[in-house]
């Protein structure tokens, strides 16, 4: 059974454009929920829909996070890694590939992730060529 909405206090968008109610239901403050248009909700989308009708205007819009400006560390870690695989996995040739065998593939795919990470965490170390394949 759906908690009863007593009162609604605002409105946003989300990412997917579905507005988000910040609601109180019971004695819980600062739940979030949507319409959902099934019979069961039916008195909560109700409620929901009167206040839009409204405070339409009050909806706040969908601010995206900006992009985080790339450190001059990513930017040095990112470059490592272009030239890494410009040496290795950029030449790689599907059929010599599929020669590997499956734990010297799987060591490669590893690899390949460590080096996909690493310029986004500074814990990471410099990943190492798996030995006695490129």
């Amino acid at each position: 059974m759906t908690s009863q909405i007593t009162s609604v206090q605002s409105a946003r968008y989300d990412e997917h454009n579905r507005i988000v109610f910040t609601v109180t239901s019971g004695d819980v403050t600062g739940v979030e929920t949507y319409i959902f248009n099934r019979p069961q909700d039916s008195i909560n989308d109700n409620m929901l829909k009167h206040w839009l009708a409204d405070n339409n205007d009050s909806v706040a819009t969908y601010v995206a996070d900006p992009d985080p400006i790339p450190t001059p560390t990513d930017q040095l870690r990112r470059q490592d890694r272009s030239e890494e695989f410009a040496e290795t996995l950029d030449r790689l040739n599907p059929a010599w590939f599929s020669t590997l065998t499956t734990l010297q593939q799987t060591s490669i795919n590893t690899w390949r992730q460590s080096w996909l990470d690493y310029p986004n965490d500074v814990t990471l170390t410099r990943p190492v060529r798996p030995e006695g394949i490129f």
